[in-house]
């Protein structure tokens, strides 16, 4: 049996080794796995480049400008930061159910999902068991994530 603790040139030998082993192995996928082709309808002239600045993206006549502050609006709203910070949400399962998320009792059981991982990891208090289990309230309590929800939720899957 190794003494890895004491030989650390054995670990460095067989972390290279698996990232030799990676590397081959990723090497030979490449060399065997189906390429897509691009496709060459569109001359060269009406390609964006350094070279023609002022020419526009093919395709893009009919596309709504987006405005920086609407942008970060849509990305509060569909992330779930909109759910914590107003009191409620509302979201539509995959079945068309309509479904009420508090954002004050989400953002509350992350804090103690953090709490959680803290007293495991910083004070040592039984870190097999509070690592995983603050993980997985911080997880469950993500608004509009769906981790937890059966059956297509990660955590319900694990």
């Amino acid at each position: 049996m190794l003494n890895l603790k004491k030989d650390p040139v054995v670990v460095i030998k067989i972390c290279m080794l698996l990232m030799i082993g990676a590397l081959v192995f990723s090497l030979v996928n490449m060399a065997f796995a189906p390429r897509a082709q691009a496709q060459t309808q569109a001359s060269v002239d009406d390609l964006p480049s350094f070279r023609n600045l002022d020419g526009k993206i093919p395709n893009s006549d009919n596309l709504p400008r987006v405005s920086l502050g609407s942008f970060l609006r849509n990305i509060a709203e569909t992330t779930g930061i909109y759910a914590f910070i107003t009191d409620k949400a509302e979201m539509e399962t995959p079945a068309g159910l309509p479904v009420t998320i508090f954002g004050w009792q989400e953002l509350l059981m992350v804090a103690v999902g953090f709490l959680i991982i803290y007293l495991g990891a910083a004070r040592n208090f039984e870190p097999l068991l509070l690592i995983p289990i603050g993980f997985g309230t911080v997880f469950v309590n993500i608004p509009f994530a769906g981790m937890g929800h059966a059956p297509h939720g990660m955590l319900h899957i694990i």
